[in-house]
């Protein structure tokens, strides 16, 4: 006999994909938007870690880019001083309008100097709690805006082991913020520091070429007067040489009319101070008579 063996057909069941519905779909759309927003003023700083810019421009579009991006009422950036324990605010921001003159507040005083003393992110909801750890509100920014801010975001400005200073955001409605928000401003912050110390290096490196620009043009009237002098020349052309050289290093500056160089020298003899060298910003010479001491600027210098 034959045995027919037949196959266990078992019918499958298609198996369908479960995509989020609801809530769900929603709460994933608003993370992604989120995280494209993220990127995009993460991509924005990082444009202006690039450039050459002094630290209070860098300061005044990071700030403008982090409230747009937080959509805070109010943001700040602040950095310390570590010379003279002082915390200066370089940017204040609230409701759109600039707080500008802001005076530097001494370490240890509000929420920045407990930032910055722990270096670890401060996130709050109410004003209450703001309150509990020591709020400090600048007498400046209330004349702006006396309402007190509800919500408050801030996290160190750190770059390598040394804290910069604090950047925040704030809100007028309470608990704005939550962990995303926190972990945003985290991750903006390092490309803020980086910014910040770029703009001071870029600063001090152009602070110290103006000084050495300007040393050597010291040092080209003192070769210049010495040339001057081994030459032998009386005493009124070396009075003009000098004249004639500090003209050269500090020309005209506003309104010419206005603009003038002199030498005077002082004759003890005869308590008289004379002037042999007074020239114009157009190069005219002018006689000006002696005048006895006492009387004009010239003499309180001497």
């Amino acid at each position: 006999m034959t045995t027919k063996r037949r196959a266990d057909k078992r019918k499958t069941k298609p198996t369908a994909t479960r995509y989020p519905r609801g809530s769900a779909l929603t709460e994933c759309q608003r993370q992604l938007a989120a995280r494209e927003a993220e990127l995009a003023v993460i991509s924005s700083v990082g444009e202006v870690v690039t450039r050459n810019l002094d630290v209070k421009t860098v300061t005044r579009i990071v700030g403008d880019k982090i409230a747009e991006i937080f959509r805070s009422d109010a943001a700040s950036i602040l950095l310390l001083d570590s010379s003279t324990n002082m915390i200066h605010p370089l940017y204040e921001m609230d409701e759109g309008e600039y707080i500008k003159q802001v005076k530097p507040f001494p370490l240890g005083q509000g929420l920045t100097s407990e930032i910055i003393t722990s270096g670890k992110p401060l996130l709050l909801g109410t004003a209450e709690e703001e309150k509990e750890h020591g709020a400090y509100f600048p007498p400046e920014a209330a004349e702006v805006n006396p309402k007190i801010a509800q919500s408050y975001v801030g996290v160190p400005i750190i770059v390598g082991a040394k804290i910069l200073g604090v950047v925040a955001v704030h809100s007028y409605r309470q608990h704005a913020y939550d962990a995303g928000s926190l972990r945003l401003l985290s991750t903006l912050s390092s490309n803020v520091g980086i910014a910040i110390e770029n703009a001071r290096l870029f600063g001090e490196t152009k602070r110290l070429l103006e000084m050495t620009q300007q040393r050597n043009s010291e040092l080209q009237i003192i070769n210049r007067v010495g040339q001057g002098l081994a030459k032998q020349l009386e005493f009124q052309a070396i009075v003009d040489l000098v004249g004639d050289e500090i003209a050269r290093v500090f020309p005209p500056v506003g309104n010419p009319a206005l603009h003038s160089i002199f030498i005077a020298l002082y004759d003890a003899a005869t308590n008289q101070i004379e002037f042999p060298y007074w020239v114009s910003a157009t190069g005219r010479r002018i006689q000006v008579p002696s005048q006895p001491l006492g009387t004009g600027l010239t003499s309180k210098v001497i």
